[in-house]
């Protein structure tokens, strides 16, 4: 229970470190990196361009290399 726990919280804080709340207003501000990260639990999907995106609390996510990457907004 205790390695659950540890590795959810870790996950966790890797998803954070992508995006930092910022002003105005502490919207989400995005900063893309290069390591794949996991989408968070009530991401919503969205197809542009016969792509599959997710958004969640205004990040967006798109697949690659067997997982995601935050991406800019797609439109």
């Amino acid at each position: 229970m205790k390695i659950k726990h540890l590795l959810l919280c870790s996950i966790a804080l890797l998803a954070m470190t992508s995006c930092y709340v910022g002003p105005p207003y502490g919207r989400p501000v995005v900063r893309p990196v290069g390591r794949p990260v996991i989408v968070p639990v009530g991401a919503r999907p969205h197809y542009h361009g016969g792509v599959r995106y997710y958004t969640h609390r205004g990040v967006w996510y798109r697949p690659h290399a067997g997982g995601h990457i935050i991406v800019p907004r797609p439109y």
